[in-house]
């Protein structure tokens, strides 16, 4: 099979780059051909379960995301981070702000 351009790995970066390239092509004209490979039975079986995005840059690539129904599971609106023992937990009083996922998704 001949194409323009192959992505190996059917991971984010792959896939964003994908539509990212395909838009432009269609903007500008270009008829190119673009295929994505993926050793997994299916998209996403290997991506790692718990995952936060942060929609900055989904917000830029695909505007009505929202609308398309995309599968988040929920949005992160609270936050806390706990020290768990065999006793019990102790709640941190400060989150530091590399921690802080407010207003990202859980999308797994």
């Amino acid at each position: 099979m001949d194409v323009d351009v192959l992505f190996v790995g059917a991971g984010s970066a792959s896939l964003a780059s994908a539509l990212h390239l395909k838009k432009l092509a269609v903007n500008t004209g270009m008829d190119i051909s673009i295929a994505i490979i993926e050793k997994a039975r299916e998209i996403g079986a290997h991506t790692l379960s718990g995952a936060i995005i942060d929609p900055r840059s989904l917000n830029e690539l695909i505007p009505d995301h929202l609308e398309k129904n995309v599968p988040f599971e929920a949005e992160v609106t609270e936050e806390n981070m706990y020290y768990l023992s065999s006793k019990g937990k102790f709640r941190f009083p400060y989150l530091p702000k590399s921690m802080s996922h407010h207003g990202c998704y859980v999308v797994s």
